[in-house]
């Protein structure tokens, strides 16, 4: 699946995300926090994980992780 994964803490802007994604046919998955992104990226079986993401929007600011240490956590897991 070509899953896009959605990072932002403000329930406003994933659900406007999750909504256009979703119309367009686009698998969503989206988190509230760094944290919870970084234990599904803990979760996958690898590489070739279906539920693995092809593309992360994310926003930059947040509390805790920000979007870009969250980024580059996910480069270093998920290089391709």
């Amino acid at each position: 699946m070509n899953t896009i994964w959605i990072l932002d803490d403000e329930p406003g802007m994933r659900w406007v995300l999750e909504k256009a994604l979703d119309k367009a046919g686009w698998p969503v998955r989206s988190f509230a926090d760094g944290v919870a992104l970084k234990a599904a990226l803990d979760a996958l079986a690898g590489a070739e994980d279906p539920d693995r993401p092809v593309v992360l929007v994310s926003d930059i600011r947040m509390p805790g992780p920000d979007g870009l240490s969250v980024l580059a956590t996910v480069r270093a897991r998920l290089p391709g």
